[in-house]
């Protein structure tokens, strides 16, 4: 799999193509390691408006990755809990450009909000992220789950992201 889409786009592929044309902006991103302990990067999820992409990076990285819009400093990139993230990133080497970046976690946090994204998306999102010992159901890391339900709770993460993002920025 080059990447996975979730959202209602009748051309996932040829939306992909357009994304570095007129690049949408913000984008919020999410990534996926093989565990908490071990950061090696397994797949990223980019959401823009309601069209969410998931992009494998383990073991080969998607040919489809699009290095452009995360290196844009015109696109806002939206993380929770960027210092994982960007981390992550980092260790993979993918650069991301940081003009106008934000992060939600730390939002929440300036608005004593201590909750999960899961919890957030409970709350203030449409789509519901999902806790990732539900994805890994007794599995140990995340190799062990199908690649479908990894990119689904990659996509949905972006997606409650994005959505919560007005919301926790706006009670600043």
């Amino acid at each position: 799999m080059n990447f996975a889409y979730f959202g209602t786009h009748p051309d996932p592929q040829q939306l992909l193509e357009d994304f570095g044309q007129d690049t949408p902006s913000p984008i919020a991103i999410d990534v996926e390691t093989i565990s908490l302990t071990d950061r090696t990067l397994v797949g990223v999820g980019i959401a823009f408006s309601e069209d969410v992409f998931y992009f494998p990076m383990f073991p080969t990285k998607s040919p489809m990755f699009p290095y452009h819009v995360l290196t844009n400093p015109r696109v806002v990139k939206i993380l929770h809990n960027s210092i994982f993230d960007l981390e992550v990133l980092a260790q993979a080497h993918i650069d991301i450009d940081l003009t106008g970046f934000q992060d939600t976690y730390v939002y929440a946090r300036h608005n004593n909000m201590d909750l999960s994204l899961t919890q957030l998306s409970f709350l203030y999102a449409e789509c519901q992220s999902l806790a990732m010992e539900t994805v890994l159901n007794g599995k140990k890391t995340t190799l062990d789950s199908p690649l479908e339900v990894l990119a689904h709770k990659c996509c949905l993460d972006a997606l409650a992201t994005l959505q919560i993002y007005p919301i926790v920025k706006s009670k600043t």
